[in-house]
C-alpha cells in the first residue's frame, strides 16, 4: 500500500463523494449526494450504487474540505487533456486548468511535458516576484492581485511565502476513474465480505480506485504492484511474493492481505478512534 503524500490524505473521503456522478461527462455532471439531502439507505447512480453511511464513518472536516474538492475534481471533472496547476499545500489555490497540447495518451508526451514544465515555472517566477514585493513592503500591483487574492484567501499572508516553490501540476483523471468503476463491479461484493469479516469498514473496497484504477497489472514507479498496490517488501508480509509467484497481483489475495494491513495499521493507531 502506497499511500504516503499529503496530496493523497483526503481521497479515501473523496471516493464517496465522487462515485455518484463519475460516470456523468463534465458538462452535465449531477451534485452528489450527501447526508444532509439523501434520506435512503442507498442512492442509486445507474447501475452503480453507493452506502449512505460511508458520509458518517468517513465525514468531511473542515480542515480537508479544500483537499476533498480538489480531488473530486481530478477524479471527476477534469479530464486526462487537462493538467492543473496549483499549490501543493493549499489544495483551493489553483492556478490554472490547462488544456494539453496534442494528442491524449497515457502518458504525457514530450510536447506536453515542456507544455507542464513552462506553465509551472512561469508561476513560480511570477510567485517569487509577489513574495519579493510583500517582503519590500509593497502592495501587490494590478497583474499580481488575483495570485495575491488566491493565496491570503487560503490562509492569510503566510501564503505568499515559499509559495514559488509549492507550484505542482496534476493532470485529470476523469476517464481512467470511470475506466475503474466499470472494472469495480466484478470484484466489489467480496472485497466487501474480506473486509467486513474482519470487522473493518465495507467501504475500503474502494481503495483501489485511488491505488490503481482497478488495474490488475498496474505497476508504479517505485515498484508497488496489482490492484491494492503493496510494495514487494510489504506484499511478503501477508501474501506470497519470490520469484516464482507473485500474488500481489491477484486481487482476491492481495484484499485479503489489504485487509489485514489495514486492520492492523488501524489497531496500532487508533484501536477506538474514528478511521480517518
Amino acid at each position: 500500500m502506497t499511500i504516503t503524500t499529503r496530496f493523497r490524505v483526503s481521497l479515501v473521503v473523496l471516493l464517496f463523494l465522487v462515485l455518484p456522478f463519475a460516470g456523468c461527462s463534465s458538462s452535465g455532471e449531477r451534485e452528489p449526494a450527501n447526508n444532509r439531502t439523501v434520506s435512503a439507505a442507498k442512492q442509486s447512480t445507474g447501475p452503480w450504487t453507493f452506502s449512505i453511511s460511508s458520509f458518517r464513518t468517513f465525514p468531511v472536516p473542515s480542515e480537508i474540505k479544500d483537499n476533498v474538492a480538489f480531488w473530486r475534481n481530478v477524479y471527476g471533472k477534469w479530464s486526462r487533456g487537462e493538467v492543473a496547476i496549483h499549490d501543493d499545500e493549499y489544495m483551493g489555490v489553483i492556478y490554472e486548468v490547462a488544456d494539453l497540447p496534442g494528442p491524449t495518451l497515457n502518458g504525457y508526451t514530450a510536447e506536453q511535458k515542456r507544455f507542464v514544465r513552462a506553465r509551472k515555472a512561469y508561476y513560480k517566477r511570477r510567485l517569487e516576484s509577489l513574495e519579493d514585493k510583500i517582503r519590500a513592503g509593497l502592495s501587490p500591483s494590478r497583474y499580481d492581485r488575483a495570485l495575491y487574492d488566491k493565496l491570503t484567501d487560503a490562509s492569510g499572508r503566510w501564503a505568499i511565502y515559499g509559495a514559488g516553490d509549492r507550484v505542482r501540476s496534476q493532470r485529470g483523471l476523469r476517464e481512467r476513474f470511470r475506466r475503474g468503476l466499470a472494472i469495480s463491479g466484478r470484484y466489489d461484493a467480496k472485497f466487501r465480505e474480506i473486509f467486513r469479516a474482519r470487522g473493518l469498514p465495507g467501504d475500503l473496497a474502494y481503495l483501489p480506485h485511488v491505488e490503481s484504477s482497478f488495474q490488475t497489472n498496474a505497476r508504479s514507479s517505485v515498484g508497488a504492484a496489482g490492484v491494492w498496490q503493496f510494495m514487494r517488501g510489504t506484499g511478503k508480509l501477508y501474501m506470497t511474493v519470490n520469484g516464482a509467484v507473485d500474488e500481489r497481483l491477484d486481487p482476491v489475495t492481495a484484499a485479503e492481505g489489504a485487509a489485514s494491513y489495514l486492520g492492523a495499521a488501524y489497531r496500532k493507531l487508533s484501536a477506538v478512534g474514528p478511521w480517518p
